[in-house]
């Protein structure tokens, strides 16, 4: 006889093989009994010699046994029972070791999303035997934000990457050994994905300065047992605060000059980082006040030409306006002169040549027009290059500072402005209208 268990998020399977002295009841009955308050439904498949004889639903032993008096020798019979889990919030787990080799089987995003996005989102308890553990206390941390602002996030397509949920369930589990350790492993590679400059899940590779890298496939969970703890210590010290970009090349900088990069994570590692760190803040101070004045420069710059160019825009608007109010002032007037009156001044041709002077001035307005908003367009870019190129040195509150400042804003809301354009097209409409009104009543 053999008997053979495996659990996994909906049901729990139960193989028999069977013998012919065995006490298939007793079996079976205790295959109720621990699935008791899990089952949704019963299902038993049997086969002999390893060829199906039937499936069946069933509630008790009596079920089963009227489809195996029939058989006359046992040993050769396997019967496979299921339980179909009930579908509420709660994961039900009723065998922990088989539980987790489920799901280490999976490849490591699909371990990670498991975790981080399926038992968030979808659970709000775990029921490990008789024993519910509540998930619903769990407190977001400021280290997410920090997470998300290095967009770590897209490492898996929709699930943010959070390390202090992993921790919160390690907590959690304490007590149970097979989902402890499976979960300190996932934090563990949840944190080097976090502070490597890159990582390859599938082969559970991560890569850091030097040419350094860590193989979770040659060191196995072991890695995750000795080291894991030091892991996620390096983890937090890194996402402490905004400067995190700097923090984590400080990391890669120890890394890198390291001979063995197993034996960087140990208990020391800390003291390590903080005081290369300090050393990284004085020689950066000079460079940040650099940083902070040439941004400053920049956003100036670019407020001012933003400035010049609606202001080149709006003169030759202007220019075309008053050139045009000359054109027909000046027509009235020499008429006036030439014949002692102002009348029948509009002749076809005249007509036809004032409209050709209007139609000119409504394309230099136009050209004008699409040229400042090509350049606008050109300086938009280019604070928005200056933001990102400067977020490694520049907390979020002086990058608001800088690109969100009043000057800025300003300049920015008159270029966007349509009403000088639109004000300038209804004065040459009008004027158009005017002109073919008269040609055509005289």
């Amino acid at each position: 006889m053999r008997i053979r268990n495996r659990d996994t998020e909906e049901y729990y399977y139960r193989t028999i093989d069977l013998s012919n002295d065995i006490d298939v009841e007793a079996l079976v009955c205790a295959f109720i009994d621990d699935i008791g308050e899990h089952a949704k439904s019963l299902n038993c498949k049997i086969e002999e010699n390893n060829q199906y004889v039937a499936s069946f639903e069933f509630s008790d032993y009596e079920e089963l046994d009227i489809r195996l008096e029939n058989i006359e020798d046992k040993s050769k019979v396997t019967i496979e029972l299921k339980c179909e889990k009930k579908s509420d919030r709660t994961l039900r787990v009723i065998d922990p070791a088989t539980f987790i080799s489920s799901i280490s089987v999976l490849g490591l995003d699909s371990q990670l999303k498991f975790w981080l996005k399926t038992i968030r989102e979808d659970f709000d308890s775990v029921l490990i035997g008789s024993v519910n553990i509540d998930l619903s206390s769990y407190q977001e941390h400021v280290m997410a934000s920090f997470v998300a602002r290095h967009k770590k996030d897209t490492i898996l397509t929709g699930v943010r990457m959070n390390v202090c949920y992993l921790e919160f369930l390690l907590e959690l589990f304490v007590d149970s050994s097979h989902f402890f350790y499976h979960l300190l492993e996932m934090r563990t590679v949840l944190c080097l994905c976090l502070i490597s400059r890159s990582c390859n899940l599938e082969d559970k590779l991560f890569e850091f300065d030097g040419g350094h890298q860590i193989d979770l496939k040659y060191y196995g969970i072991d890695f995750s047992k000795e080291c894991g703890q030091s892991v996620y210590q390096v983890f937090q010290w890194a996402y402490n605060d905004e400067r995190l970009s700097a923090r984590i090349g400080v990391i890669n900088q120890v890394i890198s000059q390291s001979r063995n990069v197993i034996k960087i994570f140990d208990t020391n590692i800390i003291r390590v980082l903080d005081s290369i760190y300090q050393v990284y803040i004085k020689e950066d101070f000079e460079q940040y006040i650099e940083v902070r004045n040439r941004t400053s420069d920049s956003t100036l710059d670019l407020c001012n030409r933003i400035n010049d160019s609606v202001s080149a825009s709006r003169s030759t608007i202007k220019q075309s306006i008053f050139v045009i109010l000359s054109y027909f002032f000046s027509i009235i007037v020499f008429t006036a002169i030439d014949k002692g009156k102002v009348v029948n001044i509009l002749t076809l041709e005249l007509t036809v040549l004032s409209s050709v002077f209007l139609v000119a001035a409504f394309l230099s307005i136009w050209i004008a027009n699409g040229e400042m908003n090509k350049n606008i367009e050109i300086y938009k870019y280019q604070l928005e290059e200056i933001k990102k190129r400067n977020r490694v040195f520049l907390s979020e509150d002086e990058i608001s500072d800088f690109f969100n400042s009043k000057s800025l804003s300003e300049s920015l809301k008159v270029s966007e402005s349509k009403s000088y354009l639109y004000m300038s097209l209804l004065i040459l409409i009008a004027l158009s209208a005017i002109l073919w009104y008269f040609h055509l009543t005289s």
